[in-house]
């Protein structure tokens, strides 16, 4: 429960989907260029990366609760302080920076971490029922945030919106979730048990390199694409409440993609669920150049959000079946690093794109050629090296390699 309710106002929703339709205004009372939001984005993303290992490393030591606590309450400063900020774009890229190196806590990855000590054999559907929230938030944030603008103005609409979110996030990460007791062992393929003290050296090999790169390629795809589908939007002549619309449908097509994919991740191999995912986003993609502002851009961004909502799924799925849990919140962590890094990077490109050419389509064709270099990696990773526990009456077999 405090899962889904921290993801509802994660810190990825709010800049990608609050974000988005806040600063319409805001770029057009300052006079910023459309591609403002997307450097705004980059910066976040990247001091996200940042963020994310450190926040891994003091819940390996401390705990989830306090360093998570102490984090969101950093990032709602950063938050309720945007009304507040002069005309400065130095300022608001300093601002969002901060925000994007608290952003750790204020996302499913405190929680991944407790779902994935508690949860074994259902643990893709737990993980997905988890990160559902950020699919429900997706849906309501961008038309709940055009209400907020068109009632109260850019200013108060954030400070509004970011007073419940950061109220629900603190809430949830005080009395809704609690540390796995002790390290849980997980029985390794070999036979070996891995122990903290090899756990960092556990990261450097193999199915980590892979995981990063398929990881940093779809982030950099469906983010570049969702961070700049409004502006995207509005150069075709879409108004600001239709494209609300468009988003907060990509954003339902995440919170059932989250919850779908992490279904099927307890039925099938991973990476084979990954590949039909990546797939699907290429998909996407190639619809939304073609799409104009007919039903198919529609349809394109349903997609999109099908394949962002599922990267969840598969970046703490797959960390949790190729490292012991000594070492999960670490790894997991630095999956969500090659997330944000990638984000920043897409919303880059999709800016340059534009800058560059006045149109967003050079970017959808290069994010159509990396969706497909992403499902044709994933597929080089062996089978699972942790078993599902057959301690608990759970099969133990190892799902079958894509080797």
């Amino acid at each position: 429960m405090g899962c889904a309710l921290v993801n509802v106002f994660a810190s990825g929703i709010f800049v990608l989907y609050a974000v988005n339709i806040f600063f319409v205004d805001a770029g057009r009372e300052f006079g910023w260029p459309k591609s403002t939001t997307s450097e705004l984005l980059s910066i976040f993303f990247f001091s996200a990366g940042l963020g994310f290992p450190a926040l891994g490393w003091a819940i390996s030591r401390y705990g989830i609760r306090r360093p998570s606590s102490a984090l969101a309450f950093c990032y709602a400063l950063t938050i309720l302080v945007i009304p507040f900020l002069p005309a400065s774009k130095l300022l608001f890229l300093i601002d969002f920076f901060l925000m994007g190196l608290f952003s750790a806590s204020a996302c499913a990855l405190p929680f991944a971490i407790a779902i994935s000590g508690f949860f074994d054999r259902k643990r893709g559907l737990a993980l997905g029922l988890g990160a559902a929230g950020a699919g429900l938030g997706s849906a309501i944030t961008a038309s709940f945030s055009n209400i907020l603008l068109e009632q109260f103005g850019w200013r108060n609409g954030i400070l509004l919106y970011g007073s419940i979110s950061i109220a629900v996030i603190l809430f949830s990460l005080v009395f809704l979730i609690r540390t796995p007791p002790g390290a849980l062992v997980q029985t390794d393929v070999s036979g070996t048990t891995m122990t903290r003290s090899d756990s960092f050296a556990a990261l450097l090999n193999r199915e980590m390199a892979i995981i990063v790169a398929v990881l940093v390629l779809n982030a950099l795809c469906t983010l570049g694409i969702i961070g700049n589908l409004v502006p995207l939007l509005g150069g075709r002549g879409v108004s600001i409440a239709v494209a609300a619309s468009l988003l907060s449908a990509a954003g339902l097509s995440s919170w059932a993609g989250r919850v779908f994919v992490g279904w099927l991740l307890d039925l099938f191999f991973a990476p084979y669920v990954a590949f039909s995912t990546f797939l699907l986003g290429a998909t996407g993609a190639l619809v939304l150049v073609y799409g104009g502002t007919t039903v198919l851009a529609f349809v394109g961004a349903v997609m999109i959000g099908v394949c962002l909502g599922a990267e969840q799924d598969l970046a703490m799925y797959l960390v949790s079946r190729y490292f012991p849990l000594s070492a999960y919140s670490r790894a997991v962590s630095v999956s969500w690093v090659a997330w944000a890094w990638g984000g920043g990077i897409g919303t880059f490109v999709a800016a340059q794109s534009f800058n560059l050419t006045h149109s967003y389509e050079l970017a959808l064709w290069i994010f159509i050629g990396l969706f497909i270099a992403a499902a044709l990696l994933v597929l080089r990773l062996p089978a699972y090296r942790f078993r599902i526990h057959s301690g608990t009456g759970e099969a133990g077999a190892a799902i079958s390699s894509a080797d």
